[in-house]
């Protein structure tokens, strides 16, 4: 009972990714390939749980002492902590969409 706390905080934040994620991936795509694209959206979202899962466990590993499997774990959620750190550094320079409509039109 001791982990609920952090599985509620999971899937709330699970919950609110998941249906921005897929209403972002899917906008501006015709009707017609909305079930191709949302495929598409839901394979590479397991491919990269898989991959993180993996690297994830690897530093685990590696950075395992001995018997004790804690350094190892501390490890690897520092990486994924440093993980997520970069990735909102890096949206958050992303150009919104008012930006590139903007340089569209001004190309045309």
């Amino acid at each position: 009972m001791a982990s609920t706390p952090a599985l509620l905080l999971i899937a709330t934040g699970s919950g609110l990714a998941y249906a921005p994620t897929f209403i972002a991936g899917t906008s501006g795509v015709p009707d017609r390939l909305h079930g191709l694209e949302s495929g598409f959206l839901n394979s590479s979202q397991e491919l990269d749980a898989a991959v993180g899962i993996s690297i994830l466990g690897a530093v685990a590993t590696i950075a395992s002492t001995g018997d004790s499997l804690v350094t190892g774990y501390r490890a690897g959620l520092a990486v994924a902590a440093g993980v997520v750190a970069v990735s909102i550094l890096v949206v958050r320079r992303l150009p919104t969409e008012d930006a590139v409509l903007e340089n569209v039109e001004d190309a045309a």
